[in-house]
């Protein structure tokens, strides 16, 4: 492993001066993954054909680049680093087709996304509805692809993709849980009843969405109108915060609260001790929240 990321390596550095043998020694590493990714993610054999060809096209256009971006992700290993990138490029692929209103969009979406959505959608999941999970995840799917993919194509950029959409899914999730298994939630702080479903923060961890019944009352939207004021500047810090963060323990945050992923497979991906990672989310968490204090 340690022979194959040093090539790598060395390939990722000799692309920097664009010369064409640079390039194929690049395509040579990178076909077998984004082929594979591209069967995974496609719902024809010409699909993934196109796809694997819009995937190295990226890789292409942006070749010169990147060893500064791998420099930069704060992943020691170079197939992490391939994988999310390819990752990123289906993602760019799939937005064109929904853009471009292509027939089997929707198909490609759910395809090459539904692990993922999956997963976000479980671990949202408050524990009665559970056992219908497979119809949560159905209900996520058929608002995700409503009205021709508006929530979809609402991603303006300013981050991934995927963070963007696991924040969708667990919005409308919870949702769909409000309405088979609501019920009223208090304010622990106001005694004021909130029709608003909980979303993820960096607080939520495993912890499951708690879902609610609407309950129209003039002076609770009142001080919900204030909580909503008073939450979006704590997130503006917070986003400041996080943008001054060192670059690894930024990935490391994303990955976690963003991402959905577990600690150690945050270890495996970026090529670290799962112990470093712990350490690294208590000790940042803890920071951060005292900032915000």
């Amino acid at each position: 492993m340690q022979e194959a990321d040093r090539i790598a390596r060395d390939v990722l550095l000799a692309l920097a001066d664009d010369t064409a043998e640079a390039w194929t020694d690049f395509v040579h590493l990178a076909k077998g993954p984004v082929w594979k990714a591209s069967l995974a993610g496609a719902p024809r054999k010409a699909r993934a054909e196109e796809l694997f060809s819009h995937v190295m096209s990226r890789f292409h256009i942006e070749r010169r680049g990147l060893r500064a971006r791998f420099a930069a992700s704060g992943l020691s290993e170079f197939s992490s680093f391939l994988t999310r990138e390819i990752s990123g490029h289906i993602d760019h692929w799939l937005l064109h087709l929904l853009r471009s209103g292509a027939p089997d969009a929707a198909d490609a979406f759910v395809r090459a996304l539904q692990t993922d959505i999956q997963m976000w959608v479980q671990r949202a999941a408050p524990p009665a509805a559970r056992t219908t999970l497979d119809d949560l995840v159905q209900d996520v799917f058929a608002n995700l692809l409503a009205d021709k993919g508006r929530r979809i194509l609402a991603f303006a950029g300013g981050g991934t993709f995927r963070a963007y959409l696991r924040k969708v899914v667990v919005n409308l999730a919870a949702d769909s849980a409000r309405r088979e298994f609501g019920r009223v939630r208090v304010s622990s702080t106001s005694g004021a009843v909130s029709s608003r479903p909980r979303l993820v923060s960096l607080n939520d961890e495993e912890r499951a969405i708690d879902p609610v019944d609407t309950n129209p009352n003039p002076e609770a939207e009142i001080i919900e109108n204030q909580e909503t004021v008073a939450r979006a500047q704590r997130e503006a810090e917070l986003h400041e915060l996080l943008r001054q963060l060192p670059i690894e323990e930024r990935r490391i945050l994303e990955a976690r609260f963003l991402d959905g992923r577990k600690p150690r497979e945050i270890a495996t991906q970026m090529g670290r001790d799962v112990k470093d990672v712990y350490r690294v989310l208590e000790r940042t968490v803890a920071r951060l929240k005292q900032a915000l204090t």
